[in-house]
């Protein structure tokens, strides 16, 4: 049993040593690589600055003006603080659930439903609620 390890293990050694050429070339070939762009970041600082930029960039777009320009009140006051507008709009936006509850009770349609699309869309679900046409309410006895 002694032997057959021992065997194993001069196996696995001679297998390494026929790979420690592969391994030293990859070490002088990433060493290499690496001082070339270090060379590179060295010669080029701008161009390496810029890419880092890039990266981490501001959105073209950000949150408020993405909300301002959906409930309408960037087109209102197109400077309109962040915080202001987010009061704004879910102040007009619990308005106009009421209204569609409204129009939509008068109208004949879901009064639960329309009130959730007015908290959600604001004032497109009032527009297009006013749009729809009245459902035939049922004759009664």
């Amino acid at each position: 049993m002694g032997g057959l390890g021992r065997h194993r293990h001069f196996t696995i050694e001679r297998r390494w040593r026929s790979r420690q050429p592969i391994v030293n070339r990859f070490r002088e070939v990433w060493s290499f690589t690496e001082m070339k762009v270090r060379t590179l970041m060295l010669l080029f600082p701008s161009a390496h600055h810029e890419h880092r930029c890039t990266v981490f960039q501001e959105p073209a777009v950000s949150w408020d003006v993405i909300l301002g320009y959906f409930t309408g009140l960037r087109f209102l006051s197109p400077h309109i603080e962040p915080t202001v507008l987010l009061r704004t709009t879910v102040l007009v936006h619990i308005c106009d659930g009421i209204m569609c509850r409204v129009f939509a009770h008068n109208s004949g349609y879901s009064k639960k439903l329309w009130t959730a699309l007015g908290l959600v869309f604001g004032i497109w679900a009032v527009a297009v609620l006013i749009v729809l046409p009245p459902r035939a309410r049922p004759n009664g006895p």
